[in-house]
């Protein structure tokens, strides 16, 4: 039903309301020494009076851990669920509202901005967004509020080294954990086991050595490190892991070294910060020399990277970079977990990663270090480009979507060290931007990496550039913005004789003359595209010109000639392994056979079409099916059905902002209008609220009752 060029969003999964959706991450262990916190910071978020609490205090204090252990504890109170977003990858505040969209589940579209689209998704629901590690984004503060205002049910638990001073703020300080009494008043190890910050040490170092007990040899040691790293978690677990190689009493000697270092650290500082600064360096000057170049290495890494990253990044630090991670790992500096893929992923605490990415400065390794993981990520997204523009993979959409914070960063290094390294990344994303739903972060990349690289930068590049760019414009609605990508695009690849990019500029310049009425410049260059197609054959873009020729005739209501186009379209979708243009060519018949009053046909395409688009997870394009089965029910004498389906279809396309092409709008608009003139428009108000409000899976099976 949608023009083929541009890909719908995804939805979030549907779940009941015994059981109210989160992404919180499951339990691993016990919240040790917060009861008292959690009780309060729960009370406030269950009062009618706290909409946006701020967990504030010094990195290391344990805010995450409070926060997610909160959500945890609220999930029943919020139905619509409990949703973390963690905001430490991102450098530009400008860009919040991505991962919160992403979190949620909401999907940019061309009528408003994100923000918008996050407003209205949540302007009716009872929700609680953990936003975590805000302090570096704190000009974005803004949204936070911006999204209060719209929702009255939702409330935000954010965590932060400092307020967001918002007018809805209710700070709450996070203070270090409970510390054990002076040595003159010790108690007995027992008593003294329950004091938060050793109750923190012993749990972490059984973990790290099952053996290990408070006795009565070692309690005034142990209460002495808690003293002097002043119960901070974060630091008592560096410090407990390593009770593998060290006695408390070891531990102290080295402690003695690194807060020396931090009485002489910047005064301008807070104290916090320099005692955990210490901390993390204790645990450096552990380390061997190999070890101490792969911290320094890893710290480029933004949000972790896979073994074969850090392998190409941090392999000129001498030693072997495997054994250096195990050891890393091992000491508690590093982090690892499986992926999805079954294989490893490397991630540091951010605080360590801080500390790390000094020492890098420091030993003027930074721009190196820098440029390798710049270019190991411009040639990641060269490799998955074909699978990206083509969408046949969802592994390697997966992949570039764990490694977005990656990308990001080497963009940004990029844009100020090597503009055409920058032009490459930006090229090479933009089918996973406009898939994903990262239309304007595409745009605003892209136009700043074509900026800075210049004209004399190499002409394929800057092409592919302009046609991401347009692409990623018409998807927002910016059919001026898209139109002019695509001129400046067009004679660059023409100029370079790059066919490829020709088919491209020729498609994208169609579909945008298509959607601003000019039927006959669309349908020129959807034929030069054609032409130029076949003579590449290359079936996917042939079935793209062919849909865009279909969707130009059944405008200009030569029904056979488009139904002739669409099939075409289908057979080449699936012989050029497009599965995912699929259900748009099965639509786009279906609705061309209702016209044609060859309802048998309809249903049997509405039908196919609505499968595979649920393969996908494509709730837009689903949406879509749903309001070809409203016309299907308006065929079958059943109006208020026909009301229900279209209600439930115009939810969706709500939830994401979308808005269905002049084409599709008026073959809606056709068949609603027979069944509002049959029931009037009272009852067809009525069926058209209960469609709204109907849940997904019920409307998808509503509309597979159709025979």
């Amino acid at each position: 039903m949608m023009s083929a060029g541009g890909g719908a969003g995804e939805g979030g999964e549907s779940v009941s309301a015994a059981a109210p959706p989160t992404n919180l991450p499951p339990q691993t262990s016990g919240l040790i020494g917060r009861g008292r916190e959690l009780a309060e910071v729960t009370s406030a978020l269950r009062s009618t009076e706290a909409r946006l609490v701020t967990l504030t205090g010094p990195g290391g204090t344990g805010k995450t851990r409070l926060a997610v252990e909160a959500g945890r504890e609220l999930l029943g109170d919020f139905p619509d669920g409990v949703f973390a977003v963690d905001l430490a990858p991102l450098s530009d505040a400008g860009l919040i509202a991505s991962p919160v969209a992403q979190a949620l589940g909401v999907v940019e579209t061309p009528a408003a901005p994100l923000a918008e689209a996050l407003a209205r998704h949540l302007a009716d629901k009872r929700l609680l967004l953990v936003l975590d590690n805000f302090e570096h984004l704190l000009e974005g503060a803004p949204l936070v509020s911006k999204l209060l205002s719209a929702a009255r049910g939702l409330k935000v638990l954010a965590t932060s080294r400092a307020p967001l001073r918002l007018s809805a703020e209710r700070e709450y300080a996070v203070e270090p954990l409970e510390l054990p009494p002076a040595a003159s008043l010790m108690p007995p190890p027992g008593e003294l086991a329950r004091v938060a910050s050793v109750a923190l040490f012993v749990e972490r170092a059984r973990q790290a050595k099952p053996s290990f007990g408070l006795t009565q040899g070692n309690a005034r040691e142990v209460a002495e490190v808690c003293r002097r790293l002043d119960g901070l978690p974060l630091a008592l677990e560096l410090v407990a892991a390593r009770v593998r190689l060290l006695t408390p009493r070891a531990m102290l000697d080295r402690l003695d070294h690194s807060l020396r270092l931090l009485t002489g650290g910047a005064r301008d500082l807070p104290t916090r910060r320099q005692t955990m600064r210490g901390a993390v360096g204790w645990s450096y000057d552990l380390l061997e020399g190999a070890e101490r170049a792969a911290l320094r290495r890893l710290a480029v890494f933004v949000g972790g990277c896979t073994l074969g990253a850090a392998e190409a990044v941090c392999g000129g630090g001498g030693g072997d970079v495997l054994e250096a991670l195990g050891s890393l790992v091992e000491k508690s500096l590093v982090r690892q977990r499986e992926q999805g893929d079954g294989e490893p992923r490397f991630t540091m605490l951010e605080v360590v990663r801080e500390f790390a990415l000094e020492q890098l400065e420091a030993a003027a390794e930074a721009g190196a270090v820098r440029r390798l993981h710049a270019e190991f990520y411009a040639e990641l997204a060269e490799v998955a480009e074909p699978e990206l523009r083509a969408g046949k993979s969802a592994r390697w959409f997966e992949t570039i979507e764990q490694e977005h914070d990656n990308l990001r960063a080497a963009v940004g290094w990029g844009l100020d060290q090597r503009p055409e390294t920058a032009l490459r990344i930006v090229g090479a994303l933009s089918g996973f931007w406009f898939r994903r739903g990262y239309l304007s972060e595409g745009v605003r990349m892209t136009k700043e990496a074509l900026e800075r690289s210049g004209e004399e930068a190499d002409a394929k590049l800057r092409a592919k550039a302009y046609v991401g760019a347009g692409s990623l414009s018409w998807r927002q609605g910016d059919l001026g913005a898209a139109e002019l990508f695509t001129l400046k695009g067009l004679p660059l690849a023409r100029e370079i004789e790059e066919r490829l990019w020709i088919c491209s500029c020729l498609h994208l310049l169609g579909v945008v003359k298509h959607q601003q009425g000019d039927l006959v410049q669309a349908q020129a260059s959807a034929e030069e595209c054609l032409a130029l197609a076949r003579e590449l054959n290359d079936r996917r873009i042939i079935s793209l010109s062919l849909n865009s020729l279909g969707e130009i005739a059944r405008q200009m209501e030569d029904y056979e000639a488009a139904r002739e186009y669409y099939e075409e379209s289908l057979t080449l979708a699936g012989q050029a392994s497009a599965k995912h243009l699929v259900p748009v060519y099965m639509l786009n018949l279906a609705s061309v056979a209702c016209l044609r009053r060859d309802y048998q046909s309809a249903t049997s395409f509405a039908l196919e079409g609505l499968k595979v688009s649920e393969e996908f997870g494509n709730k837009i394009v689903t949406g879509t099916a749903l309001g070809v089965f409203a016309a299907l029910a308006v065929a079958a004498g059943e109006p208020e059905k026909a009301a229900r389906l279209w209600g439930a279809a115009q939810a969706i396309f709500d939830a994401a902002d979308f808005k269905l092409d002049k084409t599709d709008q008026g073959f809606i608009d056709r068949y609603v209008g027979e069944a509002r003139a049959a029931v009037g428009d009272e009852a067809y108000e009525a069926a058209f609220r209960e469609g709204r409000a109907m849940r997904f899976e019920h409307a998808v099976a509503l509309a597979r009752e159709t025979r």
